[in-house]
């Protein structure tokens, strides 16, 4: 069961201030220590500089200041990125984040002037191979349609390249082309960002200077806001690409090069705080650990259900089956042969379910006078066949000899027949279009070529006085016979809930070159959390597939798979903590209407963090129908997808959910199943949640995988998604030992004459980083560090080689020292008095008038001298007044709380333990509020 986080992030927060102000330590199990001279600073990538870097031409700008308004208010805002494959960015990213990514993770963990940006939506459009003449073409689906707030636009890698030259847009079009995009930004009330590029490195692009400065012209004419990611990467990254560090080719940004960029934007934008999870990653890395899960089958258990009609008009309609399980048994309906006979052309749809050894007629039609018919069978090894015994006078026909339709579930054939063409569609989709001399004329599979007399189903008549054979003996749903070709339209609705490819194929065979959206809409698993900071989510895996991966023969057997169109397909993830059916339903017009999508994908939780019902079954089930009802009438294809909880208490949400998708003609995915199943074979199931039981970065890997093999997207052998995993059996757990390993209060003095410092004790498998004021500093002997009064010691904790530090565990811990003059270091001591001469002046002191020494006046302030280390001090809460300055002291943010940074009085430990508790509370509720 699932504890609530705040309660769980609290609890460690307690722990650490116990240890800080001295009520007891411990070490873990397992947390050994070595040498002093085993210690070892860590070798980082690239030293992080924490500080806002953004342009004074910028923050000049309407635009800024319309922006920053935003930040300051808590209404949720939508950035979009849009561009070409830099953009777009699984070329070269290795399987991790691209900088949209990174941007979304940071505003979703890291509050911007004290607001939480958790509902922040952050898409991004990006299509390899993209030039801003594809843009223009792509302008409304790819930027309009999608209601952004902001929109950064980076292009120019192709419109400047040499050769092929019809690749090239030239420069003037070029900036036409910008202006444009700028002018219809912001004619939408959205703002727009404008960046440069990193610099090619391949000798393709020679005029690429020249391009990037057109950006820069036009930042300056329109008043944009640039942010100049070339003049950055030419700063950081060797030109000619040496160092390999940030540039994976000579085009495309490395995984670490989109680290890197993404942690320029967000100092460009003025919002980067060094204590962020992006400030402390300065390597893009996932750790790996543990042994692979053992994978497990999924039955999707979708409720069978009688459809009785076709959804189109038809002349003739038979119904059969009773129930879902009655056989078949030949019935006779030469009644309603002459109102077929004279059809020219026509289509049979049939309903059916049959097993591998149920093989039979499903319908046929046939002439009193001779052997001439016309039937559709279930042929032996349970395929599906339209026979023929026409002018030859033998039988012969039409297979479907891919899929098999004879599997145990329903299924609904459809074909087309004129004369000289016949097509099969099976659940909705065209499986074997036949047309020539084979099905024309004499051939023609139309009831005209022939006299229908007969009108058989479940078996076959055929001549005089026959008897029926080639009986049907499984369960025979509906046939329907029209006088008229159905549209692919009409011939996709029949296809209910067969399959999930069946209702996708349309966007994955992207043959119109149409952009396509896709819409991902639940709560906090799909949401995905905020677990390794380079790992992708489950939508975020999905996305490289289905845009990038997923082209030419890999998926959609398209031999022009890499025309823009194959890859123009957008991935939005409207999930939001805490959201519950009834917030999606509310919601829905914002979160999936306004984005105009073709698919999607509707993935509640049951379940809150606490481990309880997020609603009744009843109003979840209420909501998630009207939520179906409501796409359909988009136009949109709905699928299910059951929660991806292994707790036995979502049974009932699934099965709801299942029944929904049967009732409702919608497909579903069995999610909910999956991970029960996995939990149920895997004892280490534990290694892919979070202490929670929240999906971590492997376990939303998994459901990535997962969505994308039951939707029937293969993630192609040999590319990123298919072969990346988390695992290394060889590495060992190590969790900080921050009571015993860790204490930044060290020392305590009982004078002003020794500084603050901090200890760090060696610890096997951790390493340490330690800063002050955001500067690295080397220990002295012992592993001490000193630092000054009012500066703040900041200690992070990495894993050595071969370790990995357990997830969700502590690894930064910070303490400010207060300054002398808060302890009043430098202030003159008080008079001495001899108690044994009250009259005479103490040492220091000059008599009064009249000779009487002056009596201290009354005063708030303590009397004794601050006694214990100015790196301890007692808590206040937020705001609240220091009675010593009169004056309000700094808020704490939540995680300096969690370091011990107190204000320090005179008060009692016990009062310092209370206040810490109360204050520990207040700071994780802060960092877990939910808009």
């Amino acid at each position: 069961m699932k504890m609530k986080k705040s309660l769980a992030a609290a609890s460690v927060t307690l722990a650490m201030l116990f240890s800080a102000i001295g009520l007891g330590s411990s070490t873990p199990a397992g947390a050994a220590t070595v040498s002093a001279a085993n210690w070892a600073m860590p070798t980082q990538v690239k030293a992080n500089i924490p500080e806002n870097t953004a342009s004074a031409a910028n923050q000049s700008l309407a635009d800024w200041e319309k922006l920053q308004a935003k930040l300051r208010q808590e209404n949720p805002i939508s950035w979009l990125f849009t561009g070409d494959s830099i953009t777009h960015g699984a070329n070269t990213s290795e399987g991790l984040r691209r900088f949209s990514e990174y941007f979304n993770s940071y505003l979703h963990s890291t509050p911007i002037n004290r607001i939480g940006r958790t509902n922040d939506l952050v898409m991004n459009t990006g299509v390899a191979n993209s030039t801003t003449r594809y843009l223009r073409q792509a302008f409304q689906q790819s930027v309009l349609d999608k209601g952004a707030d902001v929109v950064f636009l980076a292009l120019g890698m192709n419109d400047s390249v040499n050769a092929p030259t019809k690749e090239r847009v030239e420069q003037n079009t070029y900036r036409q082309n910008l202006e444009y995009f700028i002018d219809q930004i912001r004619a939408s009330g959205a703002i727009p960002v404008l960046q440069t590029q990193n610099y090619p490195t391949d000798g393709r692009h020679a005029s690429f200077d020249a391009w990037m400065d057109t950006v820069r012209e036009v930042a300056a004419e329109k008043k944009v806001i640039l942010l100049d990611v070339q003049k950055f990467w030419q700063t950081e990254h060797a030109s000619d690409n040496s160092d390999g560090w940030m540039q994976g080719d000579g085009v495309h940004p490395s995984a670490q090069g989109y680290l890197e960029w993404a942690k320029f934007l967000v100092k460009q934008l003025n919002i980067w705080n060094e204590d962020s999870a992006l400030a402390n990653t300065s390597k893009a890395y996932v750790e790996r650990y543990g042994s692979p899960l053992t994978d497990v089958p999924v039955t999707q258990n979708v409720p069978e259900v009688l459809k009785k009609q076709p959804p189109h008009p038809a002349n003739l309609v038979f119904n059969h089956a009773q129930t879902t399980s009655e056989s078949c048994s030949p019935q006779i309906k030469d009644d309603q042969a002459a109102q077929v006979a004279s059809f020219g052309k026509q289509n049979f749809t049939v309903r059916f379910k049959a097993t591998s050894t149920q093989t039979g007629t499903l319908i046929s039609f046939a002439d009193k006078d001779s052997n001439l018919q016309l039937r559709l069978d279930i042929a032996e090894g349970g395929k599906f066949k339209v026979q023929r015994q026409f002018k030859t006078g033998k039988l012969d026909g039409f297979t479907l000899q891919n899929p098999i339709v004879a599997d145990g579930k329903f299924h609904t054939v459809s074909v087309n027949i004129t004369d000289g063409t016949a097509d099969y569609y099976l659940d909705g989709v065209k499986v074997l279009p036949l047309k020539g001399a084979g099905v024309a004329g004499a051939n023609a599979l139309t009831l005209n070529n022939f006299s229908v007399d007969y009108v058989t189903l479940c078996a076959a008549r055929v001549g005089a006085n026959p008897t029926p054979e080639s009986s049907f003996s499984g369960v025979l749903d509906y046939v329907a016979v029209s006088d008229q070709v159905l549209s692919e339209q009409q011939i996709a609705e029949q296809a209910g809930a067969a399959t999930v490819n069946s209702v996708i194929s349309p966007f994955i065979h992207n043959a119109k070159g149409d952009p396509n959206t896709w819409v991902f809409l639940g709560s906090d698993t799909i949401y995905g959390g905020e677990g390794d900071i380079s790992a992708k989510s489950a939508t975020e895996v999905f996305d490289e597939v289905v845009s990038w991966e997923c082209n030419g023969n890999s998926c959609d057997n398209n031999p022009s798979g890499l025309q823009l169109a194959a890859r123009s397909r957008f991935v939005v993830n409207s999930s939001y903590p805490g959201q519950t059916t009834a917030k999606m339903l509310a919601a829905y017009d914002s979160q999936v209407k306004r984005h105009k999508p073709q698919v999607l994908y509707l993935m509640p939780d049951a379940l809150n963090p606490a481990g309880q019902p997020y609603e009744t079954l009843d109003s979840f089930k209420s909501n998630i129908k009207q939520l179906v009802a409501q796409a359909k009438a988009d136009g949109i294809r709905v699928v299910l997808v059951t929660p991806a909880e292994a707790s036995a208490e979502v049974d009932k949400y699934a099965d709801a959910m299942l029944q929904l998708a049967a009732d409702e003609e919608v497909p579903a995915i069995d999610a909910h199943q999956y991970f029960q199943k996995l939990q149920a074979k895997n004892p280490n199931y534990g290694d892919i949640v979070d202490s929670q039981g929240s999906l971590n970065h492997k376990g939303q890997l998994l459901l990535g995988k997962f969505l994308l093999k039951e939707s029937g997207i293969p993630a192609p052998n040999g590319r990123r998604i298919a072969a990346l995993n988390y695992y290394d059996p060889t590495a060992k757990l190590v969790t900080p030992a921050a009571s015993s390993n860790v204490d930044g209060a060290d020392q305590d003095p009982v004078s002003c004459s020794v500084k603050p410092s901090g200890m760090v004790k060696p610890q096997e498998g951790v390493r340490y980083t330690v800063t002050v004021n955001g500067k690295e500093i080397t220990p002295q002997s012992g592993g001490t560090f000193t630092y000054d009064y009012g500066q703040t010691l900041r200690i992070k904790a990495e894993a050595a080689a071969g370790y990995v530090i357990s997830a969700g565990v502590q690894t930064i811990w910070s303490w400010t020292a207060p300054t002398r003059e808060n302890l009043d270091c430098d202030k003159p001591e008080p008079p001495v008095v001899d108690p044994s001469q009250p009259d005479k002046p103490g040492e220091g002191e000059t008599p009064g008038p009249g000779g009487d020494t002056p009596k201290p006046e009354a005063t708030d302030k303590p009397t004794d001298k601050p006694s214990g280390n100015p790196g301890k001090a007692n808590p206040t809460t937020p705001g609240s007044l220091d009675k010593s300055k009169n004056r309000p002291q700094q808020q704490s943010s939540a995680s300096d709380v969690t370091a011990g940074n107190l204000a320090r009085t005179g008060s009692s430990p016990w009062g310092y333990l209370l206040a810490a508790a109360l204050f520990a509370g207040a700071g994780v509720a802060l960092r877990f509020k939910r808009l």
